[in-house]
């Protein structure tokens, strides 16, 4: 979890849930330019390593051998319903998608348009501003 310098101490602070690729791989503490560009904007960065992920064990790692597209997949559906709950809400919702990529942002201008894109949106719904 990243939180920025200046982090009231209130619960005012919006947060935002970074997921990351795998199965097996983790977030460890590193430089992440999306997250240092969202943390100056004074979001919280919340980056669980969730089931399949290395860094927690053999057993951990594994909870999701043999059952790849299942318990992995299941947690990609929660995010998914998330949206649509949100959707369903009447709640703004901002899915971005960059044809020429894959499950990454690989082109430096993407990456650029991603963190411009995710302060906007952030500022406008979470924070009020803009």
């Amino acid at each position: 979890m990243w939180v920025p310098f200046n982090l009231k101490r209130d619960g005012s602070n919006p947060a935002i849930v970074l997921p990351h690729g795998g199965p097996t791989w983790q977030i460890t503490d590193y430089f992440n330019r999306t997250v240092i560009a969202l943390v100056t904007c004074g979001y919280i960065c919340i980056a669980p390593n969730v089931r399949g992920s290395t860094g927690y064990g053999m057993d951990f790692q594994k909870s999701n051998v043999k059952d790849l597209g299942g318990g992995d997949l299941q947690d990609e559906v929660y995010g998914e319903q998330v949206v649509k709950t949100l959707r369903d809400a009447g709640k703004t919702v901002d899915a971005r998608y960059y044809a020429n990529e894959g499950r990454g942002f690989a082109k430096r201008e993407n990456q650029i348009d991603a963190i411009r894109r995710t302060i906007d949106f952030f500022d406008r719904y979470l924070k009020g501003s803009k």
